[in-house]
C-alpha cells in the first residue's frame, strides 16, 4: 500500500502552472480542481483531519407580508418559509435516507437540479418545495436520477430534478417527504450568475489551508464536502465505508452545475494531473487546433513516475526546482505506455453542453458529442509514486515541460516568497 503525502507543493504548482497554460476567453479562464484525493489514494484520506472550512453560509428568508393561499397562489396556506437556508452544505432531507449539498436553476429547462445523496433504500419519491424571493411557494413532485460508480455502497450521489412553475424565480428549495410538511432547513438555489474558480475540499493539512486561504483572497472560492456519512480513511480504520470515494461523483457534478453558465470551459483533472499541448505553447492554441462545437475533449493519460530518478539534465531552474520539490520538472521519465481512450483518461468540457459527468469520461451529454484528443496534440502527465523503482515497465524521456520551466518555476517562487511561515511539508494529520 503507498504511503501517504501531502505534498503542499501540488497546491502551488498545480494553480501557478495553470496560470501558464489557462487561456483567456472572453468570459475569463476558469479553473476548478474537484478534491477527489490526489492519486487515487492519498491525499484526502485521513478523516481525522479537520476540514479546511468549516464555514456555512446560511441565507436568512423574509417571511411574506400574507400567508394566505389566494396571495401566495400555492396549496400550503400558512406555512412559512424556511429561515435556516443552507448554501453548500450536506443536510438531511429524509433522516438518514436522503442527504442534499447543492441545487441549480437552470431556466432553459424550467428546473432545479438537486445535487445529494441517498442510500439505495431510501423509499418513495420525494416532493420539492420550491421557494420564491417573494415568499412563493410551489410544490412539485422530484425525479432522481442516480450517478453511476456507487459500488455496491450504501449511498449513492443522486441528481434530484424539481419542474419549476412558470414566473417563478427560486431562491430556496427544500426536499420532502409530505407536500406541505414544514421544512426544518432547505437548500440555497443557486442562479445562472455562476461562481469564480473552486477547489472543493473534504480535509487538508494546515499548511494546504494556509495556501488555499491564500488563493482565496485572489478569488478562488473554497467549498466544503462535509460528507455526512462514513467515507475512506487512510490508515485503513475498522469502520464500514457508506459511500464510494468521497463521494466524488458528487463533487465533479457539482463543479459542472457550479461553473455552468461561467465559463465556456471547465477542466476536471486530479491535482497530480497535467494536461499538457505537445505542439503549442498553451489551451488556448490547442483550442484552435480542434474541431468546434463539441461537448467533450479527453486526453489520454500517461504515468510519470515519482519513485523514478530526477532528471540529470542541468538547467539554470534546478535548484530552486529541487528545492520546492517541483516534481513536474523533476521527474521527466515516464512509463512508455499511453492508456486507451477512456481508461484514466480526463477532460475539459463545455458545461452548457454537457447533462451529467463520469469520472474518466461524460456520462450524459446535451449537445457536441466527445472529440479524442492524439497524444502528439496534448498528453496529460500523471505523476504518481508506486515505490517500485526497478521494475521492468518500459520507459520514454519525456522533456516536454522543459518548455515551462522559467516561467513555472518563477512562479512558484514567487508564490512561497508570499506564503511566509508556511512549512512546505510534507507534514503529518495533526
Amino acid at each position: 500500500m503507498r504511503r501517504v503525502h501531502r505534498w503542499i507543493y501540488i497546491v502551488v504548482g498545480a494553480y501557478t502552472f495553470f496560470t501558464i497554460l489557462l487561456w483567456r476567453a472572453e468570459n475569463g479562464g476558469h479553473i476548478y480542481a474537484p478534491k477527489e484525493p490526489t492519486d487515487h489514494v492519498k491525499s484526502l484520506q485521513e478523516i481525522e483531519a479537520k476540514p479546511a472550512i468549516q464555514k456555512v453560509t446560511i441565507v436568512t428568508s423574509k417571511s411574506p407580508k400574507t400567508q394566505t393561499q389566494g396571495a401566495r397562489g400555492d396549496k400550503c396556506p400558512g406555512l412559512d418559509p424556511p429561515t435556516n437556508v443552507l448554501r453548500d452544505s450536506w443536510q438531511s432531507a429524509n433522516g438518514n435516507r436522503v442527504y442534499v449539498y447543492s441545487a441549480y436553476f437552470e431556466p432553459s429547462r424550467n428546473h432545479v437540479v438537486v445535487i445529494g445523496a441517498r442510500d439505495k433504500l431510501s423509499g418513495p419519491a420525494l416532493w420539492c418545495q420550491l421557494w420564491g424571493e417573494d415568499g412563493r411557494l410551489q410544490v412539485t413532485r422530484t425525479a432522481h436520477r442516480d450517478m453511476p460508480e456507487g459500488k455496491g455502497k450504501r449511498y449513492t450521489c443522486a441528481f434530484y430534478t424539481c419542474p419549476v412553475p412558470a414566473g417563478l424565480h427560486p431562491t430556496a428549495v427544500s426536499l420532502m417527504t409530505s407536500e406541505c410538511g414544514k421544512p426544518t432547513s432547505s437548500v440555497f438555489v443557486h442562479g445562472a450568475e455562476g461562481d469564480n474558480g473552486n477547489f472543493t475540499v473534504y480535509s487538508i493539512n494546515k499548511n494546504v489551508q494556509k495556501v488555499l486561504e491564500y488563493y482565496k483572497d485572489k478569488g478562488v472560492e473554497v467549498v466544503p464536502w462535509n460528507l455526512p456519512m462514513n467515507v475512506d480513511t487512510w490508515p485503513k480504520k475498522n469502520i464500514q465505508v457508506e459511500i464510494h470515494y468521497f463521494g466524488q461523483l458528487g463533487a465533479l457534478n457539482d463543479c459542472l452545475y457550479r461553473n455552468r453558465y461561467k465559463s465556456p470551459y471547465v477542466v476536471f483533472q486530479d491535482l497530480d494531473e497535467f494536461i499538457i499541448p505537445r505542439k503549442v505553447s498553451n489551451w488556448n492554441e490547442m483550442f484552435q487546433t480542434l474541431p468546434k462545437n463539441k461537448g467533450s475533449y479527453m486526453f489520454r493519460n500517461t504515468f510519470f513516475r515519482k519513485d523514478w530518478p530526477d532528471t540529470d539534465q542541468n538547467f539554470t531552474e534546478k535548484l530552486d526546482a529541487q528545492k520546492y520539490k517541483m516534481i513536474t520538472i523533476l521527474k521527466q521519465s515516464r512509463e512508455s505506455k499511453i492508456f486507451p481512450r477512456k481508461h484514466r483518461s480526463k477532460y475539459i468540457v463545455v458545461p452548457k453542453n454537457i447533462d451529467a459527468l463520469g469520472i474518466h469520461s461524460v456520462n450524459r451529454f446535451r449537445a457536441g458529442g466527445e472529440q479524442f484528443v492524439e497524444p502528439d496534440v496534448a498528453l496529460m502527465h500523471h505523476y504518481r509514486d508506486w515505490e517500485n523503482p526497478t521494475d521492468k515497465q518500459p520507459r520514454s524521456n519525456d522533456n516536454r515541460i522543459m518548455a515551462y520551466k522559467e516561467k513555472l518555476v518563477n512562479n512558484v517562487k514567487n508564490t512561497w516568497e508570499k506564503l511566509k511561515g508556511v512549512p512546505l511539508g510534507p507534514l503529518p494529520f495533526s
